[in-house]
């Protein structure tokens, strides 16, 4: 009997060293998961700054595009009017 009560108290000492690891690897995989979100949240506000640039940049070439057009058919040698 004095066996088995030792045996218990190894097999209680075990399991608690166990729990005690396991209980450390989730804290540490709650941190990573914590970061990683947080990183995430930084690259999807970098991209959506980017897309953001890059609208204005295309916006900015469209608007350059089409006051070149219009200047190029404003100049006073080239007419669209038809003579008869």
């Amino acid at each position: 009997m004095v066996k088995t009560s030792a045996q218990e108290k190894v097999h209680a000492t075990e399991k608690a060293k166990h729990i005690t690891e396991l209980q450390d690897l989730i804290q540490k995989i709650s941190l990573e998961q914590e970061r990683l979100r947080a990183e995430h949240e930084k690259l999807k506000a970098a991209d959506k700054e980017r897309n953001r640039k890059l609208q204005d940049l295309t916006g900015n070439q469209d608007l350059h595009e089409q006051t070149d057009s219009d200047a190029f058919w404003s100049w006073p040698f080239i007419s669209t009017a038809t003579t008869d």
